[in-house]
Formats: C-alpha cells, structure tokens, sequence
C-alpha cells in the first residue's frame, strides 16, 4: 500500500465538558451496522423522480469484507472479537442515540449499539445539506415511544463514554468540512476517532479489496492512514450529474496538545487502541482532522490546500 502525504489541520483549541469516558479493559470487538435496502418505510426511492434512497445491495459485501478480515485470527495476533454483524431490519435508530443523553430510547452502549464495541462501522445513505448536521436515513421507524424516527443525526452521536475508540462512517458527507467544528467534536467523548467523508461518497461491488484492505493495512499503518489511502479517489465515475470526481475521506481524532493529537492519528492501529488513553468531555483536548489537501468532491467545495 503506498504511503500518500495528508495534510494534517488542528482545527480548534482546548474544549472542556462534563461527562467523563471509560473503555472496558480486555475489551477487543469490532461491530458492523449496514444498510442495503430502504424499503421499510423511510426514503424510499423513487424511480421516476430519482428522489429518496436508492438500493445500495453491494453495501453488504463490502462491510463483510472489513469485518472478516479485522477479526481474522489467523492473519492478525491482534484481531478483534466479532461483536456482530447487522444488516437493514436490525439496524434502528436507537443504536446510534447516546443513552446518557437521548433517554430513554438511546440504546448505544448495549445490545451491540456502536459505543457497545471497540471499533464499530456504520454504511448507509447520508445527507449534510444546506449547513446542517450530518443526517443518516435508517430503513424504518422504531415502535417504542420517542424513538419513532427515519434519520439518525450527528447529534445523537456521542461516542466513547461506554466502549468505543473508533467508529467508522461510511456515508456521503459524514465529515464534511464545515461540520469539523463545533459539531463533530461534541461526539468525541472517550473515542479516538470518527472517520467519514468530506463530500459524497460512492460505493461499487468493485471496491471491496479497499474494505478488506481498510482493515488489513489497520495492523500495520496507522487507522487514519489506512482509511485515507484506502478510500482516496481522483478518478471516480460520477455518472451524467457529475462526471469524474473525487472522493476524500477525513479522519477527526483528538489528543492532549497538538502534539499528541498529530501522534495519535500518525500511530494508532487496530491492535494499539488501549496505547492511546481515552479523552471525555472533561479532559482538556486539541481536536484534528487528517484530510488529502485539494481534493474536490461532488456536492461540497474543494478541500484547502
């Protein structure tokens, strides 16, 4: 795998909160949810108007092949437990709702929510419009009171507090440029780092060396750069709305100074997680975000150089 040069921005100064987070020592489990059909009930596609959400049947293949190689014992000493694989109907809002927050129906830290595991990779439609948070539409509504809900917001997402160190967002425009700061940020309560992308992403049956790669190169670069070189594109097919386009991942992390943040992204795999201490709400922090400098997405501006 060849070793690209990413530009490395600290994007905001020391935050302080209140909520403190705790990994579970001897805690080592990888989580998938991934969403392929929308057909329950929410954004629906439809094809005349091509509007809502459009099938993505590749998406579990691709998600499959990351978490069978990052739990792959044979290939890893450092592989991870196989904490669950979820696909479309067991994939709700509630997972994603922090429990401490969102209550009572935020259910993230059991019943394998994302802050449930160790490493955990959301794949589905996304959305972060018009100044908004990032959005996720989920595939039905849930039935208890209050969780009644098609979209998953940034918001909701408050991860590390339980378990998580890294959570992976494979949506278009999961970390959009002018979402880094203050938004992102408030959902690194304990995590290492969120990844996602700065404009849309895309998603081809083609790609899936890329997922199995992600987790592959993961034991042996750092996460940050794994996921960038993995999933950095110059040449992509847009199609007739958008002709060739790129596609740029960022990576979000934060760290105790400048210094240790930049560290962090540079040193961090999948088998050194609990190297890394855990940094909550009340700690004092630098948050940085790990992006290829000029790359020029559909539907968002080009990426400072």
């Amino acid at each position: 795998m060849s070793r690209r040069n990413h530009t490395v921005c600290v994007v905001v100064g020391l935050t302080c909160g209140l909520l403190g987070g705790s990994a579970h020592a001897g805690d080592n489990e990888a989580l998938v949810q991934v969403i392929t059909k929308w057909d329950g009930g929410c954004c629906t596609w439809d094809p005349v108007a091509e509007t809502g959400c459009s099938n993505l049947s590749a998406f579990d293949n691709l998600t499959k092949k990351w978490y069978d190689e990052i739990t792959n014992s044979r290939a890893h000493s450092g592989a991870l437990d196989r904490d669950g694989f979820y696909q479309d109907g067991n994939v709700v809002n509630s997972d994603f709702a922090d429990s401490t927050v969102f209550s009572p129906w935020g259910d993230d830290d059991t019943h394998d929510g994302i802050d449930d595991a160790d490493v955990s990779m959301f794949a589905g439609h996304g959305a972060d419009a018009n100044g908004l948070r990032w959005n996720a539409a989920m595939r039905r509504d849930e039935s208890s009171p209050g969780a009644a809900d098609c979209d998953l917001w940034q918001n909701e997402i408050i991860v590390g507090d339980d378990d998580l160190e890294i959570l992976h967002l494979y949506s278009c425009e999961s970390m959009n440029r002018e979402s880094w700061w203050p938004e992102w940020s408030s959902s690194l309560n304990g995590a290492h780092q969120i990844t996602g992308f700065h404009g849309l992403s895309w998603v081809s049956i083609l790609h899936k060396g890329r997922f199995r790669n992600l987790a592959d190169d993961g034991f042996d670069l750092s996460i940050a750069e794994a996921w960038i070189d993995n999933f950095y594109d110059t040449n992509l097919r847009g199609g007739a709305d958008y002709g060739r386009v790129d596609q740029c991942p960022v990576v979000r992390g934060v760290g105790t100074s400048d210094r240790n943040a930049s560290h962090r992204l540079n040193h961090e795999e999948y088998d050194n997680r609990g190297n890394f201490t855990d940094l909550g709400f009340g700690s004092s922090r630098r948050h940085i975000a790990r992006y290829i400098k000029g790359c020029d997405p559909a539907d968002e501006s080009a990426l400072p150089r």
